[in-house]
């Protein structure tokens, strides 16, 4: 075989992953044919292994929680903003870290200040070392005003993000989607 078809050979498998034969697809660019094998590359992009769940699949089928010692206008805003099952549990008289909410949330911003006061002594903090080391699936993001905050304390590497209370609605959301396809694919 000489190196230009050994070229296109290995072109081939590089891109396509596939065999010597000649392979069609939709919106094909044929690159060339050597010594009978034609080598096509698809203009489509890939498929991945990953699921492409529908927005309106993960707003219909992600359970969202929010503890916090107030309410806060983002539960509303994500509500409206058609995730349906966006609740809000108040942190300051939690008294049970078994609650239904709790149970059923894939996803749970915790606030970290006047939350769980009564079970746990670094409050919020205690409260994320708790609920990933219980739910070790389930997606905690730390949420807060304050600025400063122990960084060494355990819960800093177990949450799985955190972000300011005062960040707009838009980073709420476009966190919201990407770790509700997280969620959904492990499932």
């Amino acid at each position: 075989m000489g190196a230009i078809s050994k070229f296109f050979k290995w072109l081939f498998e590089v891109l396509l992953g596939g065999s010597q034969s000649t392979t069609t697809v939709n919106n094909n660019i044929n690159i060339g044919t050597t010594a009978g094998v034609t080598t096509e590359i698809s203009s489509q992009p890939p498929k991945s292994n990953e699921p492409n769940y529908d927005v309106d699949f993960l707003k219909a089928h992600t359970n969202i929680l929010f503890i916090d010692d107030e309410k806060f206008q983002i539960t509303k805003t994500i509500q409206e903003a058609g995730w349906k099952n966006t609740y809000w549990l108040n942190g300051k008289t939690l008294k049970n870290t078994d609650t239904e909410r709790i149970r059923q949330a894939d996803i749970i911003f915790v606030d970290i200040v006047g939350v769980a006061g009564s079970l746990f002594e670094d409050e919020g903090l205690g409260l994320i070392v708790y609920l990933k080391k219980r739910y070790p699936s389930k997606i905690v993001i730390l949420y807060s005003s304050e600025s400063r905050h122990n960084i060494h304390h355990e819960a800093f590497d177990l949450i799985d993000d955190k972000m300011k209370k005062e960040t707009r609605a838009g980073v709420f959301l476009a966190k919201i989607e990407k770790y509700a396809k997280k969620v959904h694919s492990k499932r």
